[in-house]
């Protein structure tokens, strides 16, 4: 099936990460994504998944047992919660999340790599705007880097993270749109998220002829 390509509107609040939660939940409720199988499709297919899950399970609590750093540990312990969902067993983790990230964090765990080709996908926006590096004279696909870094936390030299939508730089938006205040019209005709990694995305406020922020925009790539 490939990746799928995929952006929204949402009306502006000052959070970003409210804004793209909202639209997390309203993609979460209308139901456009891509669904991961269910008991009523090839039961084989989710026995094999199932049981590959619970193996996933079952080193994820071994790795546990030998991670030391706090941010790998921190990565697996969020792992865990997803297979722990995604199998129907409770997890302190999950405590404090609501019924429908619940939802969205089982619909991870249960497509894997072929992803909900949608917003879903992705875990939050990355405030801390870093743009990729430019080196002179040297042109490389970003997301060779970005697989290198697949399942980590952090950014790579791309300036993208695996599962997070990167908010643009205002000397990005410049160079996009030739303005730091891009309108909805400017937005929906612009490629800006072409080049994101998949599993990536950007995240911009558009605002309107008066220069007042009006919605945000999130776009990315992913599924397979």
């Amino acid at each position: 099936m490939g990746a799928s390509g995929w952006s929204y509107f949402e009306d502006y609040v000052e959070d970003v990460q409210v804004a793209f939660e909202r639209t997390q939940r309203r993609v979460l409720e209308s139901g456009e994504y891509t669904k991961p199988p269910t008991n009523a499709v090839n039961p084989e297919m989710l026995d094999g998944q199932e049981a590959y899950m619970a193996e996933t399970l079952r080193e994820l609590e071994e790795a546990l047992l030998y991670a030391d750093n706090p941010e790998v540990r921190a990565a697996i312990e969020k792992e865990r919660t997803s297979m722990r969902l995604a199998l129907g067993l409770e997890d302190e983790g999950a405590e404090g999340l609501e019924d429908w990230q619940k939802e969205i964090v089982t619909l991870r765990a249960r497509a894997q790599t072929e992803g909900t080709h949608s917003i879903l996908d992705i875990e939050r926006v990355n405030t801390d705007t870093r743009p990729p590096k430019k080196v002179p004279g040297r042109v490389y696909d970003p997301s060779i880097v970005y697989q290198l870094s697949y399942g980590t936390s952090g950014q790579s030299s791309t300036g993208y993270a695996h599962g997070a939508l990167r908010l643009l730089t205002d000397e990005e938006l410049e160079d996009i749109y030739g303005t730091t205040h891009p309108t909805r019209e400017a937005t929906e005709e612009s490629d800006a998220a072409f080049n994101a990694p998949r599993w990536t995305g950007i995240a911009h406020a558009v605002y309107d002829d008066s220069g007042a922020p009006t919605h945000w925009y999130f776009a990315g790539f992913s599924g397979d």
